[in-house]
């Protein structure tokens, strides 16, 4: 039994080495430890964040002491361990742990030499430069998958009630709609327009960037499109003179946070082109259920949030009248503030500023865990 002890203890000392196959089969355990941790939550109703952090908790002494060994392996400190912390920087510094041949024989970090002799003559300077080089290649891959394919984007607020939840998380498409400077972190000017553009569908759900501050991230319904004259009267919405079909389906109360709830009304709402939601509604005699009419200019479009009493959208003055018209400035008639609270907003959204569309709506308290949306 002591000698049982004693080789425990020796593998989880501080002082002792961990090969690259093991690491690989550490850091295997802990994608499968979340992957169930994920398919736990969506089938049997464990509350997703909390299981989550529970089992960062339980998993963050074994891998604290694995990746130290592991320095030791490849001759560094331990104390290495604090790049990891480092954003990015961080990510491929682990990833060169990961690929670097161990060093052979002992060093003075670690007790147990663990490596007696190499296959092949040990190359220092070689190594580093592959394990490097093999980091920076992941890296720029999943950065290109981020781009040019799936984002998650957190859900802020109310505002899209009861489409999404306040604190759901989504997955967005970024090919949805072709690819702008604002498909890429922090939107760098490369260029303007759009790459590979596809014209979104009256009706999809989008995110796309605040057309007076690019660094924030918004979620709304598509409602108008270019030339488009939208309009909204009694909570009805008005699409070049014609009403969209508007049926109420039931009725619920909405959580306000601190143990407050407001009642609504919830509708069924159906676009020219037959594609329907649902929506929340106060009752009549909110400020934003009339509106002016919004003439939607060209390569803009109009936004507006399923929960329509408590949602800043493009009914809402975007606050950029004093800048030049551009790429990222659609314009805006003053004569429509006269029926709405003067609050900035949104405005119409310009082509340009359109990041993606979701498709998988992650619930982290409510079932279903797991909704396909398709951009509905």
């Amino acid at each position: 039994m002591a000698t049982v002890f004693s080789r425990i203890g020796s593998s989880l000392s501080l002082r002792g080495r961990c090969s690259r196959a093991f690491y690989v089969w550490i850091q295997a355990a802990y994608f499968s430890a979340f992957l169930i941790t994920f398919l736990l939550s969506a089938t049997i109703g464990l509350p997703l964040w909390p299981t989550i952090i529970a089992v960062i908790i339980v998993m963050f002494p074994f891998g604290f002491i694995f990746s130290v060994r592991r320095l030791h392996d490849v001759g560094l400190s331990g104390w290495f361990f604090l790049l990891y912390c480092i954003p990015f920087f961080g990510s491929i510094f682990a990833w060169s742990i990961l690929f670097k041949r161990g060093q052979v024989g002992p060093n003075r970090y670690a007790d147990d030499p663990l490596k007696l002799k190499a296959r092949l003559p040990s190359r220092p300077a070689l190594e580093w430069t592959i394990a490097v080089s093999g980091s920076l290649v992941l890296a720029v891959a999943i950065l290109s998958f981020r781009i040019f394919a799936f984002q998650p984007f957190d859900i802020p607020s109310v505002a899209m009630q009861p489409s999404l939840n306040k604190g759901d998380y989504v997955i967005v498409s970024k090919f949805a709609y072709g690819f702008s400077k604002h498909s890429i972190p922090f939107s760098p000017p490369l260029f303007q327009g759009r790459i590979l553009n596809q014209a979104p569908h009256r009706g999809d759900i989008i995110v796309f960037k605040l057309p007076r501050d690019p660094k924030v991230d918004y979620i709304k319904r598509l409602i108008g499109m270019p030339g488009d004259r939208i309009q909204i009267k009694s909570g009805v919405v008005f699409v070049n003179g014609r009403a969209m079909d508007r049926q109420q389906v039931g009725a619920g109360r909405e959580d306000e946070g601190g143990g407050l709830t407001t009642p609504v009304e919830i509708y069924r709402e159906t676009t020219p082109e037959g594609r329907s939601y649902l929506t929340d509604f106060y009752g009549s005699g909110r400020e934003t259920e009339n509106t002016g009419v919004y003439v939607v200019p060209p390569h803009c479009y109009f936004m507006l949030g399923d929960n329509r009493d408590d949602s800043i959208d493009s009914r809402f003055d975007p606050d950029m009248q004093a800048q030049a018209r551009g790429p990222s400035n659609c314009g805006w008639d003053p004569s429509v503030d006269a029926y709405i609270p003067g609050d900035s907003g949104v405005g119409f959204v310009p082509e340009e500023n359109l990041v993606g569309r979701p498709v998988l709506a992650v619930a982290p308290n409510d079932r279903p865990r797991f909704r396909w949306l398709d951009g509905r």
